[in-house]
């Protein structure tokens, strides 16, 4: 896996869990039960999923140096200085 592609699937299961939470928060009026349990746990499981993706696999191609989190990365790897494609 690329780095472009560990960004838009870390990004994508960021925005699910995001989008579910606030269809959970909307449709259960704030009332906690246990189906709402095991949805923050999986919600707590797809964050954690995202970010060890993103930390796993947003790496330069070419040297292997962790890439900044934030979503643009600019065109050359800071660690080498070699253009990413």
């Amino acid at each position: 896996m690329n780095y472009k592609k560990a960004g838009r699937i870390s990004t994508a299961m960021g925005i699910v869990a995001i989008s579910i939470t606030l269809l959970m928060d909307f449709f259960t009026d704030g009332e906690l039960n246990l189906f709402s349990g095991f949805v923050i746990v999986f919600l707590i499981a797809l964050l954690c999923g995202a970010a060890t993706i993103k930390a796993v696999f947003h790496k330069c191609p070419h040297c292997g140096g962790a890439l900044p989190f934030r979503s643009s990365v600019g065109n050359f790897c800071k660690h080498c200085g070699k253009r990413l494609e």
